[in-house]
């Protein structure tokens, strides 16, 4: 018998020998994996398992259209008093409307007119056992304003996030912590003030913002968040009128950045109208306004803002500027109480939707000694500050057409300077 016939047995036996640990090893290591992997498995199946939430949307004002998630109807009507229930992917939109929403966790938003929301996320975890929050996630669209009230969470935190077209997910995003918020979008920006708790803003480039109580953070197209700010902001447009458009006395027209004037003669024959220009007067620009040679008939010259702000969700609107009288020549407000060298005017709309106007005047003199309403007396030739809190005077404020200054009457000189309206 040769030597390779007996050591064929033998090499076969060797190889079923070594099939035979390959699959006992790879039993017991498939043993093992799966003694991990289906713990772990139905570990973080437990951790992660979400279910779908809910959410009320109730009219506070006007209608409100809320288009549901899936549903092949048309938007539906939500009226002031009724409500609809929400599910995720739901768009709300408000014309001249307001609604409030409230989340399954008792957080919620208030919608101010022309504003359009979208319900992203309303999450919860399947199983009391996982360490998730609760998520709730919106879209909030250009030109929309929401307060947002983020609860404490009934049984787990809640992860709170608000998007915008400048803050965007995946890098960008507005992440609330329970406390007190408002959130505006335009064309180009998104502010964010915190009232109460703290805010994490993150743009579509660069770091994050980290907010407190009484700070604002603000996120350009594009850009990173930029903070923190106090959250107090003046929201009038070119108010130290920096950029101007007309480099002489003119007495309509273009007058700076966001200003124009315009003159108008009474009904008494007369034919001269007032110039306004914007001068240097010590450190600021002040807005300029003259009239000479009137012949003692009415002439009416302003300088006109148009904002067509929402302001209903301001805490306060504190409108202050300085004012100085050079020259007057009809006596107080005149006649009727209407005709001061300088007046300041806003014309808003109120909580019904009609319009409303609130009016301030100022003089020098009243040496004919007419009745005055609506005006004070103030210094001749003399720098004086003017402040007051528009949401004290005006009535239920919603929403700012206009805001102008105005001078009325026969002769006059007056300087108009370091204009704002802070709002919080």
């Amino acid at each position: 018998m040769s030597t390779a016939e007996r050591t064929l047995p033998e090499t076969a036996w060797r190889s079923r020998e070594r099939l035979a640990w390959l699959v006992v090893i790879g039993a017991f290591l498939a043993f093992c994996t799966l003694l991990v992997a289906v713990p772990y498995g139905a570990y973080q199946f437990i951790q992660r398992a979400t279910v779908a939430e809910g959410a009320e949307v109730q009219g506070t004002r006007g209608k409100t259209t809320v288009e549901i998630a899936g549903s092949q109807q048309p938007p539906l009507a939500v009226l002031e008093g009724s409500s609809q229930q929400l599910s995720e992917g739901s768009i709300l939109r408000t014309d001249n409307a307001q609604a409030a929403v409230t989340f399954f966790d008792d957080s919620m938003v208030t919608l101010f007119p022309d504003s359009k929301l979208s319900i992203q996320r309303l999450r919860s975890p399947r199983f009391d056992w996982s360490e998730q929050d609760n998520q709730i996630a919106l879209t909030l669209f250009e030109g929309g304003r929401i307060r947002v009230q983020v609860a404490e969470g009934r049984n787990r935190p809640i992860q709170f996030v608000v998007y915008s077209e400048q803050a965007v997910a995946p890098q960008g995003g507005i992440v609330l912590a329970p406390g007190s918020y408002a959130i505006e979008t335009t064309r180009d920006m998104t502010h964010v003030s915190v009232r109460g708790g703290s805010a994490t803003v993150q743009g579509q480039t660069g770091g994050s913002v980290q907010l407190g109580e009484g700070e604002r953070a603000e996120v350009a197209l594009g850009q990173a968040a930029q903070g923190p700010f106090p959250a107090r902001r003046n929201i009038l447009k070119n108010s130290d009128f920096q950029n101007t458009t007309s480099a002489v006395p003119i007495s309509s027209g273009p007058l700076a950045e966001a200003w124009f004037v315009e003159s108008i003669q009474g009904g008494d024959g007369g034919t001269v109208d007032g110039t306004v220009e914007v001068e240097h007067l010590g450190t600021s620009r002040a807005l300029h306004f003259y009239r000479t040679d009137s012949q003692a008939n009415h002439g009416q010259t302003a300088a006109v803002q148009v904002m067509d702000e929402r302001v209903a969700d301001y805490l306060s609107l504190l409108l202050r500027f300085d004012v100085q009288i050079v020259y007057q020549a009809l006596s107080g407000g005149g006649v009727q109480s209407s005709e001061f060298p300088i007046i300041v005017r806003v014309d808003y709309m109120d909580g019904s939707g009609a319009t409303r106007t609130w009016t301030h005047g100022f003089y020098a003199q009243n040496d004919a000694g007419y009745n005055v309403v609506d005006g004070e007396k103030i210094p001749l030739d003399t720098v004086y500050r003017f402040e007051t809190d528009l949401t004290s005077v005006l009535v239920d404020p919603q929403l700012i057409y206009n805001i102008r200054f105005y001078a009325s009457g026969w002769d006059w000189e007056v300087y108009v300077s370091e204009v704002e309206l802070i709002a919080q």
